[in-house]
C-alpha cells in the first residue's frame, strides 16, 4: 500500500470542487493528520469524513448568506424610515418634479447658442473673439442655474 498523502485546505477544496472557506470552517474543528509550518494538512478519508459528519450543506450556506443580507437590508430601511421621519430623505419625484423644468430650460438656452451665434462666429476670424462669444452665451445660460439657492427648490422631506 502507498504512503497516505496529505493535503492543504487550498489543494483539498480543489481536488472536492468545494469553497475554500467552507471547507475551511468545516475543519476548524478537526485536528490537522500532519503539519507543515503553520499550516494543517489533512488526508483525504480525514476530510470525507468531517464533510460527512457535519454536512455542511449548499443549502445551509446559502441560508445563512440569505440571513445576513437580510438583516443588513432590513438595518438599511430603518435608516431610511429613521431619515424619512427626521426629513432628511427627499425622494426621487419631488427632485425630479422641481427640477425638470430648470433642466428644460437650460437644455433650451444652451441648443440654441448655435444658432443665435453661427453667422457671428463664421464672421469673426480671431479665436479669441470666438471663445469670448462662446463664453458669454453659455455663463448667459448657466445664470438660470446659478440663481437657484438650495433652500428655495421647495422640495417636499419625509413621507409623500
Amino acid at each position: 500500500m502507498p504512503p497516505r498523502k496529505t493535503y492543504s485546505i487550498t489543494k483539498l477544496a480543489l481536488e472536492l470542487g468545494r469553497d475554500r472557506t467552507v471547507l475551511g470552517k468545516v475543519l476548524s474543528s478537526v485536528p490537522p493528520d500532519e503539519t507543515q509550518g503553520d499550516r494543517g494538512r489533512y488526508f483525504m478519508k480525514t476530510v470525507v469524513d468531517a464533510l460527512v459528519e457535519g454536512k455542511p450543506s449548499k443549502a445551509k450556506a446559502l441560508k445563512d448568506e440569505v440571513e445576513v443580507d437580510l438583516k443588513s437590508t432590513k438595518a438599511e430601511l430603518l435608516r431610511m424610515e429613521l431619515d424619512e421621519k427626521r426629513e432628511q430623505l427627499v425622494h426621487i419625484e419631488e427632485v425630479q418634479r422641481v427640477l425638470a423644468p430648470l433642466f428644460t430650460a437650460l437644455k433650451t438656452r444652451i441648443l440654441a447658442i448655435s444658432t443665435r451665434l453661427a453667422a457671428r462666429i463664421a464672421a469673426t476670424k480671431e479665436p479669441r473673439k470666438v471663445k469670448e462669444l462662446l463664453d458669454k452665451a453659455i455663463r448667459s445660460a448657466l445664470e438660470e442655474v446659478s440663481k437657484l439657492e438650495p433652500g428655495k427648490l421647495n422640495l417636499k422631506r419625509g413621507k409623500k
